[in-house]
C-alpha cells in the first residue's frame, strides 16, 4: 500500500499525529498513533478491541452491530464513557472523560477538519449532512 491512499500523518500548530497503519486487512486498520510524545497501540478482533497508551493504561472498546463505539470501559470492566449517535452518526450523547475519537461504525472522528466529520481513508464523512 502507498502512503498516498491512507493518512500517515497529520499536522496541526501545536500538534503533530502519526499512524502506522496495518495493510493486511481487506480494509487498512491504524495499528499505532503517536502524537508529539505520546503513542497509543490498537488491538482489533473483528473491530477494535483496545487501546493502551504509552503510561500502560488499557481502554477497552464496547460496539453495537455497526461496529459503533457505545462505551468504553477499564482494565476493571467499569464503563467509563458512553456514546449514542443519530442514523447518520452524529452524536446524540457523551457521558464520561475519556473521550475516544473512534466514534461511528469504529470510525476516526477528525475534528481538526471543522465539524468533526469521519476519515473513511479515501473521503471524509459528515453525519450533519449525511454524506
Amino acid at each position: 500500500m502507498s502512503e498516498t491512499s491512507v493518512r500517515c500523518r497529520q499536522s496541526g500548530p501545536l500538534l503533530v499525529t502519526s499512524y502506522t497503519w496495518d495493510a493486511a486487512p481487506s480494509l487498512p486498520v491504524i495499528v499505532q498513533e503517536t502524537t508529539n510524545e505520546s503513542t497509543t497501540s490498537y488491538v482489533y478482533g473483528l473491530d477494535m478491541l483496545s487501546a493502551t497508551d504509552n503510561n500502560d493504561v488499557t481502554t477497552y472498546f464496547l460496539q453495537d452491530g455497526l461496529g459503533s463505539t457505545t462505551g468504553l470501559t477499564d482494565d476493571d470492566g467499569a464503563m467509563t464513557d458512553a456514546h449514542t449517535y443519530d442514523v447518520f452518526g452524529a452524536t446524540k450523547s457523551h457521558s464520561g472523560e475519556a473521550d475516544t475519537n473512534w466514534r461511528f461504525t469504529g470510525e476516526l472522528n477528525d475534528s481538526s477538519v471543522g465539524r468533526s466529520p469521519y476519515y473513511l481513508r479515501a473521503r471524509y464523512y459528515d453525519p450533519a449532512t449525511g454524506r
